[in-house]
């Protein structure tokens, strides 16, 4: 063990618990470490320089005594601690079996940093926006801060930037880079920022079957990638695929497959043309029958033998009032990516009284049929039928009897009507006599 980087959420370290890592040289904790006990002996016999105790820290070791062991060893140069000599628990009993010339900070008396890390969109780069700032001694200043290209700045002020605004270091490639921060008082600080996500790829593929006949067509690895579907990108959406490799160990065992049932898992492996970084996904490829993709079965609904294990059923059900006609089974290649769009229907038959619902199948769950489902597991459906509604009859209203005609009764006339028949007759005679007249006069003429 070399190095380590303790993560924010470990609140104790223990006794000895890194004691005798004798090629241990670094120990690393954020600045969001909620660290708070040391054990004796915690870091022993290693060969850190330079250790830094977070501010969190309350327990070092063993306090109030004068043999306190947390950081035993000869190579110890420099401790860092990120509270007042005040406030610090162990102050009485440093340099906590480091040598005598080990020198120890106090907050005030080096430099502090602070930062974040912000992804450059569509690059392979990385700003890192740092700060430094002398805590708890309004009297020191910063004389100067080296950048991890080697660029030295002149401070000579207690905050860099001056304005308090963040510095913006930008790099393109995964390192460590150290800040050095030279206080007033003489003492140097290392800041040290792991950047390590740069660049990082990612793999994916999916299981595949292949039909026995189909075997000789996979004589490159090109061929099986394709099978599998494997691709490759990254953070800035990169097409990888070409950089995807298949071993040679991987590429014969699929080459021996030979008969249906025969298996092989194979792993795929990305390298990042940038940054070096890799990353695998394992995926099997299974041999089966040349049997078609969508097999209608007429068998009984309760034959649920499916030609292997790399098929699953479709089943339609007929429900509680009606019939179905057509096909009800079907059993489909689960790894084929068919819907359920591409399968025939059967039609549904409502029963006397009933009508076919809408939607006309429901799932297990009581969920309508969706013909953008993927069939790739079990699936069943039941046909929906809705009781028909009778029409409510109104009764006629009982038939009345008439009501009585109201008869007039003429009562005769014993004068008027006799002058009325005479003048009448009188008339009809004048006018025959007349008609005669005219028909003579015209005899003579």
């Amino acid at each position: 063990l070399l190095s380590i980087a303790i993560p924010d959420s470990v609140k104790t370290i223990g006794t000895s618990a890194l004691s005798n890592c004798n090629e241990l040289t670094s120990v690393t904790f954020s600045a969001d470490s909620k660290l708070e006990k040391i054990g004796e002996y915690a870091f022993s016999n290693t060969k850190i320089e330079t250790f830094y105790v977070p501010e969190n820290v309350t327990t070092f070791g063993t306090h109030g005594t004068a043999i306190n062991l947390v950081l035993r060893s000869s190579n110890l140069k420099t401790v860092f601690i990120n509270k007042s000599r005040q406030n610090f628990p162990a102050s009485m009993s440093q340099p906590w079996g480091g040598p005598d010339t080990t020198k120890v900070y106090y907050l005030g008396e080096f430099v502090s940093f602070n930062h974040t890390v912000d992804k450059v969109p569509h690059e392979y780069k990385r700003n890192i926006n740092i700060k430094a700032f002398i805590e708890d001694n309004s009297n020191a200043l910063i004389q100067k801060i080296e950048l991890p290209d080697g660029t030295i700045i002149n401070v000579g002020a207690n905050n860099w930037p001056k304005d308090l605004s963040n510095y913006l270091y930008q790099v393109d490639k995964n390192a460590t880079f150290t800040f050095k921060g030279t206080h007033s008082s003489g003492s140097v600080r290392d800041y040290s920022i792991v950047i390590d996500d740069i660049g990082i790829p990612v793999i994916d593929g999916n299981d595949a079957t292949i039909k026995l006949s189909k075997l000789p067509s996979l004589t490159s690895k090109e061929a099986v990638l394709k099978l599998v579907n494997a691709k490759a990108t990254d953070e800035i959406n990169a097409d990888l695929n070409k950089h995807i490799v298949l071993a040679d160990e991987y590429f014969n065992n699929v080459k021996a497959l030979n008969k249906v049932g025969d298996f092989t898992d194979i792993t795929l492996t990305i390298t990042h043309p940038h940054s070096a970084k890799t990353a695998q996904k394992t995926v099997r490829i299974t041999v089966i029958d040349d049997l078609d993709t969508i097999i209608p079965d007429p068998t009984p609904d309760d034959d649920v033998e499916k030609p292997n294990d790399q098929y699953v059923t479709v089943l339609f059900k007929k429900g509680d009032h009606g019939s179905l006609t057509g096909i009800t089974k079907y059993f489909v290649l689960k790894t084929a990516g068919h819907k359920l769009s591409e399968l025939t229907k059967p039609g549904i038959k409502a029963d006397t009284g009933y009508t076919v619902a809408t939607p006309n199948f429901k799932d297990d769950q009581n969920l309508a049929l969706n013909d953008n489902t993927i069939i790739n597991k079990d699936l069943s459906y039941t046909a929906q039928y809705n009781k028909d509604i009778k029409p409510v009859v109104v009764p006629n209203k009982p038939n009345l009897p008439d009501k009585p005609t109201k008869v007039n009764k003429v009562l005769p006339n014993t004068g008027s009507n006799n002058m009325q028949l005479y003048y009448s007759l009188v008339i009809t005679v004048l006018i025959a006599l007349l008609s005669l007249f005219v028909y003579n006069k015209k005899q003579e003429d």
